[in-house]
């Protein structure tokens, strides 16, 4: 079952899906996989408060499973029921006491993004041990950490020192992984200097969208794309390729990475001096569930373009802590 019905909600055929979980249903009332798929279905429809009530009752029956546990943090912070989600994280990361990528997760979830609290973010790096402080989710979140604060000094210290290759895209998916060289893109957009190398950045913007012909399929990639594009100053191609991803997943179809798209669709639109198409996005984003924390808008360096209106004032207010 688990299989076929993971293919079933992939391939947004729903309605095929709620059929057969309701056959497993009658069979297997109590098997955590019924209520897990069922929250599965839920949250990619956008049916978060469903889905949470579906995967408490799946943690019940199997209160240790990792990514169990991953899903309904998710679903609770989804719903902004930041206590509940901290809470959980708590719970996995007892599951999985050795895995610090948990611990600077969690810093980046409840004290970064519930907070805005970037002072105190910064200090988990450093507890991070040696052997692991070069893992690439882990360091791509010390870079981005650095870029929040501005310290592009810091940041391209932390870059050329790592052995790795590729990194955790600067997006709102978080899923895809880019070439060095088009982190090296986005620092440089942002300071202003983005002519200083254009031939090594024409180099690293072709790998990743050789990357993006191989994988057709993969919305995060175009979008990637499209914010590289942006930083290149290709207008056109930027758009278009946020814009195809956002059509690939739409918030309609993938309630889970469709509200991360429009983000970086906006993020698209402000780098191209497109401010009225920017908010139009980002309103869309922020009054979404699963999109953007306080402390993303806030504090990253991506909204500069949109800083200044009165419009970003306000959707940072709704986005802000309410105790």
């Amino acid at each position: 079952m688990a299989l076929a019905l993971h293919l079933i909600i992939f391939d947004e055929d729903f309605e095929r899906a709620r059929k057969e979980i309701a056959i497993a249903e009658q069979t297997s009332p109590n098997d955590s996989g019924v209520f897990w798929y069922r929250a599965s279905l839920d949250s990619r429809q956008g049916r978060w408060q469903e889905s949470t009530k579906n995967l408490e009752s799946a943690a019940i029956l199997e209160p240790r499973t990792p990514k169990l546990l991953l899903d309904l943090e998710t679903s609770y912070l989804a719903l902004r029921r930041f206590r509940q989600a901290e809470q959980t994280h708590d719970r996995l990361m007892e599951v999985k006491p050795d895995d610090p990528g948990l611990k600077v997760l969690k810093a980046y979830l409840f004290t970064f993004g519930e907070k805005a609290d970037l002072k105190n973010y910064l200090t988990v790096f450093g507890t991070v041990p040696g052997s692991s402080e070069d893992r690439v989710d882990i360091v791509s979140s010390r870079i981005y950490a650095t870029i929040f604060a501005r310290d592009w000094t810091k940041a391209k210290e932390i870059l050329n020192h790592s052995r790795n290759e590729e990194f955790v895209s600067m997006d709102y998916i978080g899923q895809a992984t880019i070439p060095r060289g088009c982190l090296e893109i986005w620092l440089a957009r942002l300071q202003g200097e983005i002519s200083a190398a254009e031939t090594e950045f024409a180099v690293a913007r072709d790998q990743l969208s050789r990357k993006v012909d191989k994988n057709p399929e993969r919305p995060d990639l175009f979008s990637a794309l499209g914010i590289v594009d942006a930083a290149l100053g290709r207008k056109e191609q930027a758009i278009q390729e946020a814009k195809r991803a956002t059509e690939m997943f739409p918030i309609s179809k993938n309630a889970e990475l469709g509200p991360g798209l429009v983000a970086n669709l906006a993020i698209v639109y402000a780098w191209t001096n497109e401010p009225e198409l920017a908010f139009q996005e980002l309103t869309i984003a922020v009054n979404t569930p699963n999109a953007i924390l306080y402390g993303q808008l806030k504090l990253d360096p991506a909204w500069d373009p949109l800083q200044k209106d009165p419009r970003f004032e306000k959707l940072l207010a709704g986005l802000a802590p309410r105790d």
